[in-house]
């Protein structure tokens, strides 16, 4: 089961309130793509809007393009495209308690159980952030820290 698709987004002003609406735009495209009702949804959506944010708060894009190919009925594989800029490779970064930043990427780490990576685009300063999320029964009882090593979830 392979179904797979792509949309590519203006970015616009960064001040501008379009920008900000970006990452709920692109989970409403996920949601038309593989239905409101999917079981990745709401971790592939959450994970695609940081993902996305990112782009508009670290790079100099002018757009942001998103693929996505269902690899199974329960997960699904997520590219997110930029074109750099600013900032350099995507990276685990710091956050304090009080920030309200930086927690991104940890927040991909965890929904995608430490599944991620980063990789150039070859021929430009841009990057591709990708992550898989796979929420079919039998992978729900392992859960990734964020230090990448396996936790144990007990079952209800």
């Amino acid at each position: 089961m392979n179904v797979s698709g792509f949309t590519r987004l203006p970015i616009g002003e960064r001040d501008a309130p379009s920008a900000t609406q970006i990452p709920g735009a692109v989970r409403k495209w996920l949601a038309r793509q593989i239905g409101s009702f999917h079981p990745v949804l709401d971790d592939a959506g959450h994970a695609l809007g940081e993902a996305v944010t990112n782009v508009v708060q670290h790079t100099t894009s002018d757009a942001v393009r998103v693929s996505y190919t269902l690899t199974s009925p329960f997960a699904i594989y997520i590219e997110v495209y930029d074109q750099g800029g600013k900032g350099g490779r995507p990276r685990l970064g710091t956050a304090n308690l009080d920030a309200e930043e930086g927690r991104g990427l940890y927040i991909i780490d965890a929904l995608s159980d430490g599944d991620w990576g980063c990789r150039r685009i070859p021929g430009s300063e841009g990057h591709v952030v990708w992550f898989s999320i796979d929420v079919s029964p039998d992978h729900s009882d392992e859960q990734s820290d964020v230090d990448g090593s396996l936790v144990a979830v007990s079952s209800p």
